[in-house]
């Protein structure tokens, strides 16, 4: 989703979007991918880094947990680095 479009579903300007955009890929949240449209033009698309965030709140206790998309490659090596035994 280009910021144009994220800040036209989500109601919010422009600037407002890509601050708060700027943030989330600095925390790892978010993917930018640069994309060509048919005219050539050159742009921005963002997507989700994170397949799943779990927040729970227990006893005045906040307990956050962030699951990684992963592709294929990345499957793949932690199943090859399993069969090895790990990191050596």
């Amino acid at each position: 989703m280009s910021a144009k479009e994220l800040a036209e579903a989500c109601g919010f300007s422009l600037p407002t979007v890509y601050r708060r955009v700027d943030d989330l890929v600095d925390a790892g949240l978010v993917v930018e991918n640069n994309e060509l449209d048919p005219s050539g033009n050159h742009y921005t698309s963002y997507e989700a880094a994170v397949e799943h965030i779990d927040v729970d709140v227990r006893d005045g206790e906040l307990d956050v947990t962030i699951t990684q998309q992963s592709d294929a490659v990345d499957r793949f090596t932690r199943v090859w680095e399993d069969i090895r035994g790990g990191d050596e």
